[in-house]
């Protein structure tokens, strides 16, 4: 919700986020990075003190409106949040990887300026530096209660978002993972003569 409301540096020094929030709102793929009911249900995860209003999941589509983001709704509406709302089972064994520890943003209060000059302020959570624990475990919780559905969690301790792709620990986990499908995968032979 930053990156649309102020636009997101990731951390990059000495580059205004209000010169790449446009840049930023023009990849649709960002839209899929929102908050939908299912997962985060009425949990505020904005406050504007400008508008006087709260923002959760359940209204994202107000925010858009009110950061000034009206090509962004009808994407949201029809699309991203219809198939965030399903979560369907994969169908298919998963193990899900998931960093912890990290400081993650979980809400943000933007004031009496507006969302064009950034949050007033940050609240933190303990996830893993990029997403925060709720939509890491969105699918989680989703199909947790399906006996057709094979679901793993390994947590992952100080492990950030970034981090897990060369973190010792998650390489562990992606190789023990492999080696638990190839000692049970079936093999067949196929036999070619030649004439």
């Amino acid at each position: 919700m930053l990156t649309f409301a102020s636009g997101n540096t990731l951390d990059v020094p000495f580059v205004d986020p209000s010169l790449i929030r446009n840049e930023q709102r023009s990849s649709e793929g960002n839209l899929w990075l929102l908050p939908t009911p299912k997962v985060f249900g009425n949990t505020t995860l904005v406050v504007s003190q400008r508008h006087n209003r709260t923002y959760s999941a359940k209204n994202v589509t107000q925010f858009l409106n009110d950061i000034g983001f009206a090509d962004g709704v009808e994407p949201y509406r029809a699309r991203i949040r219809p198939l965030g709302e399903v979560l369907p089972e994969s169908g298919v064994p998963v193990t899900c990887l998931v960093g912890t520890g990290v400081d993650t943003v979980e809400s943000l209060m933007f004031g009496d300026e507006g969302f064009d000059a950034g949050p007033v302020n940050v609240v933190y959570g303990d996830d893993d530096g990029t997403v925060n624990l709720t939509s890491l475990m969105g699918p989680i919780k989703a199909w947790s209660d399906s006996p057709a559905q094979v679901l793993e969690v390994v947590e992952l301790p100080k492990v950030s978002h970034m981090g897990i792709l060369k973190d010792k620990s998650a390489v562990d986990q992606i190789l023990r993972i492999l080696d638990s499908i190839n000692l049970n995968a079936t093999t067949t032979t196929y036999h070619q003569s030649y004439k």
